[in-house]
């Protein structure tokens, strides 16, 4: 009896509702309503559309409307199942349509519901081309060419077309520019740009802030500041606008001085580069800034050769091939200094030349020596230290100045922080030339040499001896050169301070000192001839 009541109760508990819910499963698909649609081509030459674009309505008889699922295909044969990417294995929600779906089509919407249910209706798309896009190729060609205004060469950089219409938002390409050696470059672009009425050229330099930049075009816009020498063309002017205000003055100076300084690496108002239209007739060539040059050219004809602009370096107003004389060689004493040992040296020229404008640049091992100022001397101008082993100097002067051997050009003040030949220590830039300019904007690029202690010259009569060992740390012997007379000179020698440490006599044309005695460091000797006449001074160390 107990097994008939258990059984009475799983049957009446257990199965009956088990085969009510057999007999109540969802096998009803959802409806779903569609609505044609009629687009057109963007400049693209494609649009892309969503399922949801031909959705006017959806429900189902159990699911709310947003727990269905939609999907599209093309009405290309039966309907069979509901569209899934194959890729992503998710529904097909989203299509793209080009120039090979012109016309009118129809277009499948499903909707498929949580029990796997589905339904679908037909719409009708059309796809137009109101503006003729399909009758352009793919793609086409554009061919630009950029050069420097005044010497031809191609710029590097970017370039960017913008096509305008009045009824599409603006498209923008940007391709690198790689011109040629004659500046001109060739483009491939999506053929859809035909289609605009005006596609605007724009270009960017790559950015080159020193590039053709030196003191000689500092010179150029101080004598148009000055009126001494106007600059002569519109293209100068731009360039000489270094902070970009529009007018050109002694501050455009100054922000061109710190970039050749290192103070800047880049001009903070303004870029490398700018472009006008080759073709552009400035209205006012003296004052090129009194019209908007900016707007570059528009490209109206793909079949024209070129679209010329020119790109104008800022900061390079002398934009002409230099004259280069020969080398000028600069001299500092051929020295050893001793750890930690400051000493102030003086930088003379070989010949006598004539200055406006001197550029230096000298590199040194920071962990040998310092720079740590500069003193005076007739080319005392502005120096910069921009990073540890660099050292820049930079004089200008629109009034010709005459420089001769006899003069200090410039005192440097150097530490050394170990044991160190300054010969070995200090040398110009290799990659950026140091160079003195003239009145007539010639070039004379500098050298830097090191001539033994001793060899400066008291004026034309002047001896050139030769001292050794230097530095020492025992016996100093000069030989004096034939000229000097066998009898009668005299060798004094001072402390840093200019205290008189020894003197002797040279006899026979040779003089000794022994430094044994004295305390290391550096030590400053004067030779004099019978007549007390100065003949030769220079510098010596002594060491421990």
């Amino acid at each position: 009896m107990k097994h008939f009541f258990q059984t009475i109760f799983w049957a009446y508990f257990v199965s009956i509702p088990f085969i009510q819910a057999q007999s109540t499963t969802d096998t009803i698909p959802p409806v779903v309503v569609c609505q044609d649609l009629s687009v057109n081509l963007m400049p693209t030459r494609a649009i892309s559309l969503w399922a949801s674009d031909f959705l006017a309505g959806i429900s189902d008889n159990t699911a709310a409307p947003t727990d269905l699922r939609i999907a599209f295909e093309k009405a290309i044969g039966p309907a069979t199942v509901f569209p899934i990417d194959s890729a992503t294995l998710l529904p097909v929600t989203s299509m793209t349509f080009g120039c090979a779906e012109k016309g009118t089509q129809p277009i499948r919407l499903w909707a498929k519901d949580p029990a796997g249910n589905v339904g679908y209706c037909t719409a009708v798309l059309t796809v137009g081309d109101a503006l003729g896009l399909c009758n352009f190729p793919e793609w086409d060609t554009v061919h630009i060419c950029v050069r420097e205004w005044c010497n031809g060469r191609p710029v590097p950089g970017v370039v960017g077309l913008e096509g305008v219409h009045p009824t599409f938002p603006p498209s923008v390409l940007w391709e690198p520019l790689l011109p040629n050696s004659s500046g001109c470059t060739s483009i491939q672009i999506p053929g859809f740009f035909q289609a605009f009425r005006s596609i605007s050229i724009a270009v960017q330099g790559q950015e080159e802030p020193l590039r053709d930049v030196n003191a000689l075009d500092l010179l150029h816009i101080q004598w148009h500041v000055l009126g001494t020498k106007p600059l002569g063309s519109p293209y100068a002017i731009i360039a000489a606008d270094a902070n970009k205000s529009g007018t050109i003055t002694l501050l455009d100076v100054g922000e061109l001085k710190k970039l050749l300084l290192g103070i800047y690496t880049e001009l903070p108002n303004n870029r490398s580069w700018r472009f006008v239209p080759a073709d552009y007739v400035f209205p006012d060539p003296q004052n090129p800034f009194s019209h908007d040059f900016s707007s570059l050219g528009a490209i109206n004809d793909f079949r024209q050769p070129s679209d010329s602009l020119y790109g104008i370096k800022v900061g390079n107003v002398f934009c002409e091939n230099l004259s280069t004389a020969s080398n000028l060689a600069l001299t500092l004493p051929d020295i050893a200094l001793a750890a930690d040992e400051t000493v102030e040296i003086p930088l003379r020229c070989t010949e006598t030349v004539w200055a406006n404008a001197v550029e230096a640049y000298l590199r040194f091992d920071p962990q040998e020596i310092e720079v740590l100022s500069t003193g005076q001397g007739a080319l005392a101008g502005e120096a910069a230290q921009p990073y540890p082993g660099a050292w820049h100097w930079l004089w200008l002067d629109p009034e010709q100045q005459e420089l001769n051997p006899d003069q200090t050009l410039l005192t440097l003040r150097i530490r050394a922080k170990r044991r160190v030949l300054l010969r070995n220590a200090l040398h110009f830039d290799a990659a950026r030339p140091s160079s003195l300019f003239n009145a007539q904007s010639e070039e004379r690029r500098l050298v830097l040499t090191f001539t033994t202690v001793g060899t400066n010259t008291a004026g034309p009569q002047g001896w050139f001896a030769q001292v050794s060992p230097n530095p020492t740390n025992g016996p100093l012997f000069f030989q004096l050169p034939p000229q000097a007379p066998r009898e009668g000179v005299q060798l004094l020698l001072f402390s840093a301070q200019g205290t008189l440490v020894q003197q002797t006599t040279c006899p026979n044309g040779t003089c000794y000192l022994d430094t044994a005695p004295l305390p290391q460091g550096p030590y400053w000797y004067v030779l004099r001839d019978g007549n007390g006449v100065l003949r030769a001074k220079g510098r010596v160390v002594v060491f421990k």
